[in-house]
């Protein structure tokens, strides 16, 4: 699944296979490898991978629908705004530049609230 997944994502990135292993520091033998099913990326390179493909790790390794970071991340921004009001909303406006484990915690937060528990 995540070798079909990444080949889709590369390709439709417009990106060879040598140009997203330039951006993740790895050889292009080792992505042909990941896209060929012979090996697995690491958890350092799945977060790096789906940072540069901007999709989330879940989309990656086939456990999540086709949103992508950014619309992850406007769902999370629009709960903020409704849930804590605008001025807290401003807190995060460079929400993207978030790495998903921050982002896991203000989304646990924001339900938490919802919940009435906090």
């Amino acid at each position: 699944m995540l070798g079909n997944r990444l080949k889709s994502l590369r390709r439709g990135a417009n990106l060879t296979q040598k140009q997203l292993a330039d951006k993740l520091n790895i050889s292009p033998s080792t992505i042909a490898m990941y896209e060929g099913g012979k090996r697995d990326p690491d958890t350092d390179t799945l977060k790096k991978l789906s940072n540069v493909l901007s999709v989330s790790v879940d989309y990656l390794t086939g456990n999540d629908s086709p949103k992508t970071k950014k619309e992850h991340l406007t769902t999370i921004n629009d709960a903020v705004n409704t849930h804590l009001g605008e001025d807290i909303s401003i807190m995060f406006k460079d929400i993207t530049d978030w790495d998903e484990e921050k982002i896991k915690k203000l989304k646990t937060f924001i339900e938490l609230i919802d919940e009435g528990k906090i």
